[in-house]
């Protein structure tokens, strides 16, 4: 059994969409986008309650019934070591032209029926690095690594890391430290929101 580090560097965050009503879209698309960020990102920010409780929206990453995935958006490095503290693979910036990256069509699916219909698009950009383990029969080939990416909202994602064909797990990898945060209201169109 060979085993490995693989050491991620970069941003990284949750992204979600989720399906709202007309009436819920109508007034959301008015109030500034300082407020709704705070509205749906900030536990601790002043909560915007609007009168009409059926206008009422979940939390950010609760509005996911359309999308929710994590991606890494703006890799900086990738570095895979042995256990001997070796490293066996680099990769800076964009994936080379060899490392397959495929489009994930599950998320395209998934958000087919939702299309030109009121959605609330929001995200947490979370800074730092993370580290997966990956265990192996036989020694690292680069030739096994591949990537999905997808396009969520004008953010360009890879949203899984495989290795022959395994998914590593991203989601539970990135540090929880958040930059920033992003929200808006607006119709859904080809995993845009306008």
């Amino acid at each position: 059994m060979f085993e490995y580090e693989i050491t991620i560097k970069g941003n990284g965050g949750e992204f979600c969409i989720g399906s709202i009503s007309d009436a819920a879209a109508s007034y959301w698309s008015q109030v500034s986008k300082s407020e709704l960020i705070s509205y749906l990102c900030d536990p601790h920010g002043h909560r915007l309650e609007p009168v009409d409780k059926s206008l009422k929206l979940e939390k950010w990453h609760e509005l996911n019934n359309v999308v929710w995935t994590y991606g890494i958006e703006g890799l900086e490095t990738l570095t895979i070591k042995d256990s001997n503290n070796r490293t066996v693979y680099k990769l800076s910036a964009a994936p080379r032209d060899e490392t397959p990256v495929y489009e994930d069509d599950s998320i395209i699916e998934r958000a087919k029926p939702y299309n030109g219909k009121p959605v609330v698009f929001s995200r947490s950009h979370e800074k730092g690095h993370c580290i997966l383990n990956l265990s192996t029969d036989e020694p690292f080939n680069p030739v096994r690594l591949a990537f999905q990416k997808s396009e969520i909202a004008g953010h360009s994602l890879i949203t899984s890391i495989q290795y022959d064909g395994e998914d590593l797990p991203l989601e539970e990898s990135f540090p929880r430290a958040y930059a920033d945060n992003e929200a808006r209201v607006g119709a859904l169109r080809n995993l845009s929101v306008d």
